[in-house]
């Protein structure tokens, strides 16, 4: 990760190099977060979204960025709800075994995407009189 500048070093029109830009958007598919990342690139939040709305090719490698990132977490929950994970098993201070871990929520939330019938709602009736 870039070092981090201190806030009053930062410019709001400060210019993005094509390095600048490559940095924001490596930072943004990891965690996606442009606040930090254009901090890290020692230019203001103000500056980053000038060049967002300004520039068509910084936008659409964001864009990039935020699906690389959306698809990444989306993985991760099919993996903690669908496939699990390992936990070790101990008894009386000695590993004995393993079990496999699932994540009921994240399992919800997964099936959720593609059964309507999983989802939450809220359904709001309203009736006056005149």
């Amino acid at each position: 990760m870039a070092r981090q500048r201190k806030f009053k070093e930062l410019r709001p029109n400060g210019k993005l190099t094509p390095a600048l830009k490559a940095q924001i958007v490596k930072e943004l598919a990891e965690c996606f977060t442009p606040v930090l990342a254009a901090r890290n690139a020692g230019i203001s939040f103000e500056c980053y979204r000038q060049h967002y709305h300004d520039d068509p090719e910084f936008k659409a490698a964001v864009d990039e960025a935020r699906q690389a990132y959306t698809n990444s977490l989306r993985k991760e929950v099919h993996r903690r709800g669908v496939k699990g994970w390992k936990e070790p098993v101990f008894f009386q201070g000695n590993k004995c075994g393993e079990v496999t871990k699932y994540s009921d929520m994240l399992m919800m939330r997964h099936i959720s995407r593609f059964d309507s019938s999983y989802r939450e709602s809220t359904k709001v009736e309203q009736k006056t009189t005149l």
